[in-house]
């Protein structure tokens, strides 16, 4: 995006003056209780408390749209996020029902070149 925000998602419509993204996740930073770490997480988009289940993005604020490799880095943590994404229930899960999954050291943006696959998309 424009603004220096990233989407991983489902696009559809992408020829549309508003797209469509289902499926979100994007990258959250966490800060430990003491303030003297900070870490990235995959945070799935729909565990704010409006609860979005897709969202319509404006075409204009779009930079780039790249395909995510299903052998990629990015596609094994939303892999891993959906298997263990709570389930509806009366009780906390045990991440709080953040959704979070903690990301390694590594960068997590694709690199140019890497191949491309039409299952996840980032909208930057």
């Amino acid at each position: 995006m424009d603004n220096g925000q990233v989407f991983f998602g489902k696009f559809e419509n992408s020829g549309a003056a508003y797209p469509l993204l289902r499926d979100v996740f994007y990258i959250g930073r966490q800060t430990s209780p003491d303030g003297k770490e900070v870490k990235n997480v995959l945070v799935k988009r729909g565990n704010e408390w409006h609860a979005p289940e897709h969202m319509y993005i404006n075409r204009q604020h779009i930079v780039v749209i790249e395909p995510v490799s299903p052998t990629s880095q990015m596609a094994q943590l939303i892999k891993q996020a959906k298997a263990h994404r709570p389930q509806p229930q009366a009780t906390q899960p045990p991440d709080g029902g953040t959704g979070e999954i903690t990301l390694p050291g590594k960068t997590c943006f694709r690199k140019r070149g890497t191949p491309p696959t039409p299952r996840y998309s980032n909208a930057v």
